[in-house]
């Protein structure tokens, strides 16, 4: 176990490397929050039947964290996809960094493509688990995914879905009126294209409904206390990821420039 928490220790600083390399926008803001997800990890890979014989199908897998410390941790077939090409060259970039650093030997087994939740193209039955993160709050037809998924996997097969739902989080003290509009405006956005960023609630229902058993529902804590102080890494982190999204949300008409401008250095 030691040698296994060493290894996660040095993929992060790999990660960390590769992320100062990284312009500022979304793809930088995507792996500074993925690097704060370990805790979640970990009650994931647990909860799932994983060894060296499993293959597993990681859907949405970002720069592919989740999916190398799944092999390192259990040594499965992991086969990790992502929309977007970028996160993808990227996880290949962290894989080819851990190699060359001896974190992970030759034999281990990744394999990153670019590819689509909507036209999933995968071998058919082939998975023993699938593992879906924060995917489902943007698809547009989730029925539709939810078939693609059962297909992936082979009979008896395990499928993980974890996604937000915004009304199950609590803050105090309350977030300020700034904080509020904006993120009210992000939620609108992430709407208009077809997403839901109350698809937690609703995601049994959705699996049920395309034919899989629900073994369990779980509600996957986590708590973080945000320093006041903007300089901190934990504040900065937020109004970070929020910078990014102002050409999106300028140009689809939901905030004007310069009001974004004010709402974010009031926040900031």
């Amino acid at each position: 176990m030691q040698m296994v928490n060493e290894k996660l220790a040095k993929l992060r600083t790999v990660a960390a490397g590769y992320l100062s390399t990284l312009e500022d926008g979304e793809g930088k803001s995507m792996l500074a929050y993925t690097l704060n997800l370990g805790p979640t990890w970990k009650q994931i890979i647990e909860s799932l039947p994983l060894g060296p014989s499993t293959r597993v199908l990681d859907v949405g897998c970002g720069y592919g964290l989740l999916a190398i410390e799944i092999a390192i941790r259990t040594g499965a077939s992991i086969l990790a996809s992502d929309v977007n090409p970028k996160f993808v060259a990227g996880a290949k970039t962290i894989i080819e960094r851990s190699m060359e650093q001896g974190i992970l030997s030759n034999d281990i087994s990744i394999e990153f493509q670019v590819d689509d939740i909507m036209q999933l193209d995968v071998p058919e039955g082939e998975f023993d688990v699938v593992v879906v993160r924060e995917v489902f709050s943007y698809v547009s037809d989730p029925d539709k995914a939810v078939g693609n998924l059962l297909g992936a996997l082979k009979p008896g097969g395990v499928l993980l879905v974890e996604d937000i739902d915004d009304h199950l989080y609590m803050t105090y003290p309350s977030p300020s009126d700034a904080f509020s509009r904006l993120f009210e405006a992000i939620q609108k956005l992430q709407g208009q294209r077809g997403g839901d960023r109350e698809v937690g609630r609703k995601l049994s229902v959705y699996l049920s409904r395309g034919g899989f058993v629900i073994d369990s529902v779980k509600l996957m804590t986590e708590a973080l206390h945000v320093h006041s102080d903007p300089q901190k890494g934990e504040k900065r982190f937020i109004v970070d990821q929020i910078a990014t999204l102002k050409d999106q949300l300028v140009d689809s008409g939901l905030l004007e420039s310069a009001s974004f401008d004010e709402l974010l250095a009031s926040v900031a």
